[in-house]
């Protein structure tokens, strides 16, 4: 793992106080005097913000003062809406009627350059970015985790591997599926494989001293599943029986859990992971689902995994889904997070945001449109977000995710 520090971004400001210019008068510096707003009582200004959920404004109310900056970063305070992360490191923040502000770009470490690269997950403050193999066409090489608040980047094993092999690291499990028929096979230190990352979901916040499991799912030749922790110099990929994409992935109560479509079929996995003198291995796997839920024929169905109030749900397209007691649920074709809109004012709840890749193996496009579970309807959102406005090229198509910071 590589991890460095930002000396300084170029880019537009994503959440960054100006420079402080004091005045001089013959030669000495004055103490600016406190404005009368800074002494406004927190709870009075937690208040505001239940009127300001969009991150755009939460950034101006920012900068008005420390005091106010610091009220607005702490505790108690409902996090903003989420962002929706373009290509080529842009980003836009959705305000309370639904309606997307202006496209502004997020600031990149220097030297570091990724204008190619396409984002295929998120955790809090944490962006989950891949960029194209030089050596295998169509498969992934660089992968990297980069946090868009401190522009921390961590560096993941490269995707592709063709010539590495350690015989010292090199680890084989196999483990037959509880509650299912075949077996599920992993690898650490594998001589060779290729991986396109489809999804991708994190145990925890890959901050320094934790304890985080990357996890992911690749479609290239044959269905992957790829484990990576701190220290592990390759990934853990693991294939098996029934076990087909896209897929949807999740952490939920110590384990991991993988969707997978074969037709006439849907399959719920659970998989267990523990940890050996050379990273981590999957232990167990289950399968979940009692009675097997049938996939429609001739339709493009597509499922997800989200955490809600403490229950994991999944959520299947064209399915009618009546209440979930006013939160929203954010989709993209990498994941999915429930949000609680009631802890603002003036955002409707009971609504699912679809941003999906509609044609994965075909030419690039994409299907918005936010469903009323009160009502049954469905409305387009986000037209603007067509692949040619994108900027990105049509054979490495960066597809939006859903971003939701803390604060």
């Amino acid at each position: 793992m590589d991890s460095g520090a930002s000396i300084g971004t170029h880019g537009e400001v994503f959440d960054q106080r100006p420079p402080r210019r004091p005045r001089l008068d013959a030669g000495r510096e004055l103490v600016p005097e406190a404005a009368p707003w800074a002494d406004i009582q927190p709870d009075m200004l937690r208040l505001v913000l239940r009127w300001l959920p969009c991150l755009a404004d939460r950034a101006r109310v920012r900068l008005v003062c420390s005091h106010w900056r610091a009220i607005t970063c702490s505790h108690g305070v409902a996090p903003p809406l989420p962002l929706l992360m373009l290509p080529k490191f842009r980003f836009s923040s959705l305000s309370s009627d639904g309606a997307l502000a202006a496209v502004r770009r997020l600031p990149m470490p220097w030297g570091f350059v990724a204008d190619d690269a396409r984002w295929v997950g998120s955790f809090q403050e944490w962006l989950v970015g891949v960029q194209p193999s030089r050596y295998c066409k169509g498969a992934d090489g660089k992968c990297f985790l980069l946090n868009a608040f401190s522009h921390e980047v961590v560096h993941l094993p490269h995707l592709s591997a063709f010539y590495f092999f350690n015989y010292s690291g090199y680890t084989r499990s196999t483990l037959p599926i509880i509650n299912g028929s075949g077996v599920f096979y992993c690898f650490v230190s594998a001589r060779e494989y290729s991986m396109l990352f489809h999804n991708m979901a994190l145990s925890a916040s890959p901050d320094p001293g934790s304890k985080c499991i990357v996890a992911a799912t690749s479609d290239m030749d044959r269905t992957k599943l790829a484990l990576w922790r701190h220290g592990m110099r390759s990934w853990c990929v693991c294939q098996g029986d029934s076990f087909f994409g896209p897929n949807d992935l999740a952490f939920y109560h110590g384990k991991l859990y993988a969707l997978s479509r074969s037709r006439p079929t849907l399959h719920l996995f659970a998989f267990e992971i523990e940890e050996d003198d050379r990273g981590i291995m999957v232990s167990r796997v289950e399968h979940c689902m009692t009675e097997p839920l049938a996939c429609v024929e001739h339709i493009q169905q597509n499922y997800n995994l989200v955490e809600w109030r403490g229950k994991l749900l999944v959520i299947i397209r064209l399915s009618q889904i009546h209440s979930l007691d006013g939160d929203c649920i954010f989709v993209d074709s990498c994941s999915s997070r429930s949000f609680p809109a009631d802890m603002y004012d003036g955002v409707q709840g009971d609504l699912i945001y679809f941003l999906d890749d509609e044609s994965y193996y075909t030419y690039p496009s994409y299907d918005t449109f936010v469903y009323n579970m009160r009502d049954g309807t469905v409305t387009p959102f986000a037209a603007e977000l067509s692949p040619g406005n994108f900027g990105a090229p049509e054979d490495n198509l960066a597809h939006p995710v859903w971003f939701f910071p803390s604060k």
